[in-house]
């Protein structure tokens, strides 16, 4: 069996935390360890905004989506004081509102807000950009 891509994290330009998705969705074990390392930067207790790269992924499984909504709710008081916003990289329309309407339906846009979606990372980078220079002045 061959491995899975691994999904990556580069937090190299911190706060900005970049998370890029493989080509294929993550399995159960694969969002497990994603879960994983994604509350270590919670476990900081910095502040930042995070972008999401999928735009080369195909949808995630509902089981995948369920995970990490479970989880978003789970750690609301974890995630809220720390979240300044959320990036999405997604180019296609479709992709975008079925996105939406998860998020939505599962009621963790509050939780993760500011949420946008852009069809290119320039794009959900200058919009992070932008929202950090904004949240430094506001602290």
């Amino acid at each position: 069996m061959a491995l899975k891509e691994p999904i990556l994290f580069d937090d190299s330009k911190w706060p900005l935390l970049i998370v890029t998705h493989p080509s294929e969705p993550a399995d159960k074990e694969q969002t497990l360890i994603y879960l994983e390392k994604l509350n270590t930067y919670f476990e900081r207790k910095e502040k930042f905004i995070a972008v999401f790269d999928v735009s080369g992924t195909k949808p995630p499984t509902a089981e995948h989506r369920f995970m990490v909504a479970t989880w978003i709710k789970a750690k609301r008081d974890k995630i809220k004081p720390y979240l300044l916003g959320t990036a999405y990289v997604m180019p296609g329309l479709i992709q975008r509102l079925v996105l939406m309407t998860f998020l939505k339906l599962m009621d963790t846009t509050e939780i993760i807000e500011p949420v946008e979606v852009f069809n290119s990372m320039d794009r959900a980078q200058a919009w992070a950009n932008e929202r950090m220079g904004a949240t430094v002045l506001l602290d």
